[in-house]
């Protein structure tokens, strides 16, 4: 049996190979890409809530709760993350099961291009914002230095009455790196079912 019967997916890796990927990736390392990154936004949450409470003082907010300022762009990258991740897991679903023409795997390589720039700017939002929270997190600098840095984005910051629970934002997160792993493994055991039969 050669390479592309046992693995229905290895024509189109050769061929998006030859192609000149902008994301010299697997697709399942790309996806694996969206898994962590959303699993990595799951620790928002607990980030804030190891906040020293004199941080949370000084900034007016309530406790292991983050603004719109803060939490607007992690559920953004989480949103991003999700799409990107869930169109790669459909791509590799719809191209492994009916795409067997040349120009039409090309024409989805370049698809696949779009959702990888879509998951990039996510995990580009996720990595920004849980940087920004790590230093108070952890109290490396004094409170009202962190303070002053905007480093514990809360109420004093918000523009917006619009609030996002940072534990709300963590399951979520937590909940799309799930989805989408079960999704990529389900997908992944049907197309080897398919081609073993």
């Amino acid at each position: 049996m050669t390479n592309s019967e046992t693995d229905p997916m290895a024509e189109y890796e050769q061929l998006r190979g030859e192609a000149g990927d902008l994301f010299p990736v697997s697709l399942d390392g790309k996806v694996l890409t969206a898994v962590v990154g959303s699993a990595m936004a799951a620790l928002f949450g607990p980030l804030l809530a190891v906040q020293s409470s004199k941080v949370r003082a000084l900034e007016g907010g309530p406790d292991a709760s983050l603004n719109v300022v803060g939490g607007i762009p992690v559920l953004l990258g989480v949103v991003l993350m999700f799409v990107g991740g869930g169109g790669l897991v459909y791509q590799k679903y719809y191209v492994g099961q009916q795409v067997e023409d040349e120009d039409r795997m090309e024409w989805f390589i370049r698809v696949e291009d779009l959702w990888m720039w879509t998951l990039t700017v996510g995990v580009i939002l996720t990595v920004l914002c849980l940087l920004l929270l790590v230093p108070g997190a952890f109290s490396l600098l004094s409170p009202e230095t962190v303070s002053d840095a905007g480093f514990g984005i809360y109420g004093a910051f918000d523009p917006l009455p619009i609030t996002f629970g940072a534990w709300l934002v963590s399951g979520i997160s937590a909940g799309s790196a799930l989805v989408l792993g079960l999704s990529w493994l389900w997908v992944n055991r049907t197309l080897r079912r398919a081609a073993d039969s």
